[in-house]
């Protein structure tokens, strides 16, 4: 590895029973140059690797794990692991980040796993607590155990394409007066064609049949088999519970929002129901794990997003007249202007929500309604049982940050007014509400006190609220300037100028500090 790598993992993994050590041996002993799979060369190395989590058992509750290795010379990496998606029974495809041990391999990782900033602080340590851990002790993680691995490699190609290192460990490990020990046969794909992996996963069973496949990573087989924790892999009523109860007020407050919405009496009802429905949309994307959703989710999902963007165009305009009935830019010396100023716009929203009613019905229906009933009954149940909290919120907060480094660029290349910039400071500010709302809503099923976030992207999400309200005010002024160019054109056309000043001052102050800013935390590793 170099200094810090970042790359997937696939891998074929197998538990070996006890019984079968001469079985394994014979086999591995009958591989040669020849035949459908060539042994290109063949090594040993001794690892020493020490597994770190919190005292909640953080990264083992979300399929993650963070080790030091040890090598023969002495040389410590430091490696973060995390299981995306089972493909099969031993297929397994994981992301994996490391490097040399320190801190900017530490910084690496938490940019990819920026919850781990957000951990409790620890309680007394579980076991004895090694010297040289500081950074890793400092974001609350702790040194569970330590295991022994001896491990033999044979790095082959199969059907001279696929060119994949089998790898034999023979694992210790022990915590107080608790041993265990055990074999694992490991597949790790170096390069070729990854189509080629479930032949050779059946190649290897038709020759040993006792194979068992293995979901559980090193980590947690320790745990489980020292019993410091075991997770129960059927899904657990208290989590479904916790999802229903979460969607079923969200979706409540939309239903109620929507009814009233239409009655048009409060602008302050389509903005609740615009809020519960942006909060129900990023609820039901984190269950949707990029895999085959039901066709219900897809159902649900795409009719729920036409209906937000149909609220949106009358949330805008509701915004913009309140704006435009007190901002001293759009006040008239003629008060009979004003009065047919104010007179058009309340024309133009009221054609605006009559476009609403009669599009609205087409997607709040009663298909929408079997859809959501269907998923909640019937669909709910799997999409928990599979959906992996951690990865989904990782992902999101990841296309955040690109998003936010992004835009620092743009502002930087283009200046702070260009259209580019404004489009990707939207960009941003969506991304925000989306990690906002996550952390809201879904605290219950993310790692670490995630709830820390929320304030710091408020304060984010409100600063680049007022910039773009104020772009589209003046969007909106600009239509209505030339459409209606002999009424109100000469009047508006001196005011929009000096809306764009005001959008330029506030752009130019607007400063995009440090990730570690808006999280609202100190990052240890860097």
């Amino acid at each position: 590895m170099t200094s810090a790598e970042v790359f997937r993992e696939i891998e074929l993994k197998y538990a070996i029973p006890s019984t079968r050590k001469k079985e394994i041996t014979a086999f591995l002993a009958s591989l040669s140059r020849k035949g459908r799979i060539k042994v290109q060369a063949t090594r040993e190395a001794t690892h020493e690797d020490t597994y770190f989590d919190s005292h909640a058992f953080d990264l083992a509750r979300h399929y993650c794990s963070v080790r030091v290795r040890r090598n023969a010379s002495k040389k410590k990496t430091l490696t973060f692991k995390r299981i995306r998606v089972h493909t099969s029974a031993a297929l397994a495809d994981r992301l994996e980040v490391g490097g040399k041990y320190g801190r900017a391999t530490l910084a690496r990782i938490t940019r990819h796993a920026p919850w781990l900033l957000m951990l409790n602080q620890p309680a007394k340590a579980r076991t004895q607590q090694p010297s040289g851990y500081r950074a890793l002790t400092e974001l609350g993680l702790q040194p569970q155990f330590t295991v022994h691995n001896r491990r033999k490699v044979y790095t082959l190609t199969y059907r001279g394409t696929l060119q994949v290192d089998l790898c034999l460990d023979r694992v210790k490990a022990a915590v107080e007066s608790r041993a265990t020990a055990f074999m694992e046969l490991e597949a790790e794909m170096v390069g070729g064609d990854a189509a080629l992996l479930p032949e050779f996963d059946r190649y290897l069973r038709e020759r040993m049949p006792w194979l068992r496949s293995s979901r559980a990573a090193k980590y947690e087989r320790v745990l489980r088999s020292l019993k410091i924790w075991k997770r129960n892999r059927a899904l657990k009523a208290e989590d479904l519970k916790q999802w229903q109860k979460r969607l079923t007020k969200v979706y409540g407050k939309f239903n109620a929002g929507y009814r009233r919405t239409l009655r048009f009496k409060d602008v302050e009802d389509l903005h609740g129901c615009r809020v519960a429905l942006r909060q129900l949309l990023t609820m039901l994307s984190v269950l949707d794990d990029d895999r085959k959703r039901p066709v219900e989710l897809q159902l649900l999902v795409r009719a729920l997003k036409k209906i937000q963007r149909t609220l949106g165009r009358l949330r805008d305009w509701d915004v913009y007249m309140i704006y435009a009935s007190v901002d001293p830019v759009l006040q008239f010396d003629s008060p009979e202007l004003q009065k047919e100023f104010m007179h058009v716009l309340e024309l133009e929203r009221d054609r605006k929500r009559l476009e609403a009613t009669v599009r609205l019905p087409k997607y709040y229906n009663a298909g929408l309604k079997k859809a959501w009933t269907a998923c909640m009954n019937r669909r709910l149940s799997g999409l928990v049982r599979r959906v992996h909290t951690e990865h989904q919120f990782a992902r999101l907060m990841q296309e955040f940050e690109g998003a936010y480094v992004e835009l620092r660029r743009v502002r930087a290349q283009l200046g702070p007014a260009d259209p580019a910039s404004i489009r990707q400071l939207h960009r941003t500010r969506i991304l925000a509400k989306k990690v906002r709302y996550t952390c809201q809503h879904l605290s219950f099923a993310l790692p670490g006190d995630t709830g820390r976030l929320v304030n710091g992207f408020i304060e984010l999400q409100d600063s680049m609220g007022e910039i773009n309200d104020l772009f589209h005010f003046i969007s909106h002024t600009n239509g209505i300037a030339t459409q209606f160019e002999e009424l109100l054109g000469p009047a508006l056309k001196p005011r929009i100028a000096l809306m764009q000043e005001e959008l330029d001052a506030k752009l130019a102050d607007f400063e995009i500090g440090s990730l570690e800013e808006i999280l609202a935390v100190e990052s240890k590793a860097s």
